[in-house]
C-alpha cells in the first residue's frame, strides 16, 4: 500500500467481494470533474491535466501512481489552503486518520 496500491484482497476471496471492489475502482475513474472546475491546473512549469490523469514538469511528463495524483489534484485544487492529515484522508480516502498512517507522508515526499 505505501509504494501506490490502494487496495488489497485476503485469500481466499468471495467472488462477489471482488466484483465490488473492482466496481468502486472503475466507478471513481469515471467520475467527472465538477462543474464549473478547470480540466488544467497551471502553477509555473507545472501542468496537471484532470481529464487525461497527465502532469508535467517543465514540459517532461512525471510518472504518478493514481494516489499520488488524486493527491497532487487535491492540493492543487486547494491552493493557497493549509489541509490537515484529517481533511485529506476524509477527502481522499474516504475515511478517518488513526494517528498512525504515514502513507500521505510518503506520497508527500515522492510528489516533492
Amino acid at each position: 500500500l505505501e509504494l501506490g496500491a490502494d487496495d488489497y484482497v485476503i485469500k481466499p476471496v468471495e467472488p462477489r467481494v471482488l466484483l465490488a471492489r473492482i466496481g468502486v475502482l472503475l466507478r471513481r475513474n469515471r467520475a467527472p470533474a465538477p462543474p464549473g472546475a478547470s480540466k488544467v491546473l497551471a502553477f509555473g512549469r507545472l501542468l496537471i491535466n484532470i481529464v487525461s490523469r497527465a502532469v508535467k514538469w517543465d514540459g517532461r511528463e512525471v510518472a504518478l501512481s493514481r494516489n499520488e495524483f488524486d493527491l497532487l489534484v487535491f492540493l492543487a485544487s486547494h491552493p493557497g489552503e493549509i489541509q490537515s492529515r484529517e481533511r485529506l484522508f476524509k477527502s481522499l480516502y474516504n475515511r478517518d486518520y488513526d494517528g498512525l498512517d504515514r502513507m500521505l507522508d510518503i506520497r508527500i515526499s515522492r510528489l516533492r
